[in-house]
């Protein structure tokens, strides 16, 4: 019996010994823990000065909850936290410790930047650039732009980016429900043309919008190209409006994905900015004061 508990005790201890690398110094270089040949717990990486490089926590091999990286002054350059095994968050500080961009990443691609990331630059008065990252052909696109001044006033002036809208009031499952995209912010110019694109089927449109134009798809001009009067918006800037409607038999969830394609000339040549949309509404059924709610 006393044979089996020094067996244990030795294991315990096995298990807990930290492993440690050396720069050719003699400095340490990494200090970590191993279980079933797999780090397991805090990870610590050194620069040949002595400093503190990385610092991390496993479990079970993988990485979780923060890891803090930094350089070799020992100014924190950029914090990970772990949301699973296929994002995470970054992020990046400058050289007076403030945030200069933050935002998700892939896991397996750190280039491939996911969602909105918000980047910070010192002036004053205090403007964000707020961009949303869209994964398109198989990589990471840049698709809308907000300027946001003081961390809450959006500059309409400023930026490319759009907004929707249900137009009918009451629509349930057997109407004809009207949507409307509004090139806000315009990428090139107030005379630019906007037109939208949406697949016939929805499902046959990969993740990735890279088959569009592979696939049987709508085409919507602009309200100034659609050849129909629309007296009740001659105020607005028609060029970049475009209406059309959609008809399901069915209620529930729904989503509408496509691009808006803004086309200029410059130079003699056409030019296009796309901005690619998943809009997500529910359609109710058989209830006519419901109004289906389009959400941004």
């Amino acid at each position: 019996m006393k044979y089996l508990y020094l067996f244990i005790v030795l294991c315990v201890f096995s298990c807990n010994k930290a492993n440690k690398e050396y720069h050719d110094n003699g400095k340490i270089k990494k200090k970590y823990f191993k279980k079933n040949d797999k780090y397991e717990g805090q990870f610590l990486e050194y620069f040949e000065n002595g400093f503190l490089k990385e610092k991390h926590k496993y479990f079970n091999g993988v990485k979780i909850d923060s890891s803090f990286y930094y350089n070799s002054t020992q100014n924190l350059v950029e914090i990970k936290i772990w949301k699973n095994n296929e994002t995470h968050k970054s992020i990046i500080f400058n050289d007076k410790n403030e945030i200069e961009k933050e935002g998700l990443l892939s896991n397996k691609d750190s280039l491939n930047r996911i969602g909105v990331w918000r980047f910070s630059k010192k002036r004053e008065p205090k403007i964000d650039s707020l961009v949303e990252y869209k994964f398109v052909n198989k990589k990471s696109y840049a698709n809308q732009i907000w300027l946001v001044k003081n961390e809450k006033d959006t500059l309409i002036s400023k930026g490319n980016f759009f907004n929707s809208l249900i137009i009918n009031d009451t629509s349930i499952a057997g109407d004809v429900m009207r949507l409307r995209f509004v090139l806000t912010k315009p990428f090139f110019s107030n005379d630019s043309e906007m037109f939208v694109i949406v697949p016939y089927k929805n499902s046959d449109l990969t993740k990735d919008f890279s088959n569009i134009y592979e696939i049987k798809h709508d085409t919507f001009p602009s309200l100034i190209n659609d050849g129909i009067p629309h007296p009740e918006v001659a105020d607005l800037n028609l060029n970049h409006i475009t209406e059309f409607g959609l008809k399901y038999s069915s209620s529930g969830k729904k989503i509408v994905r496509g691009i808006i394609v803004e086309k200029s000339k410059e130079n003699n040549q056409y030019v296009e900015r796309r901005l690619f949309f998943e809009e997500h509404f529910f359609y109710k059924k058989n209830d006519p004061k419901s109004n289906p709610n389009l959400k941004k």
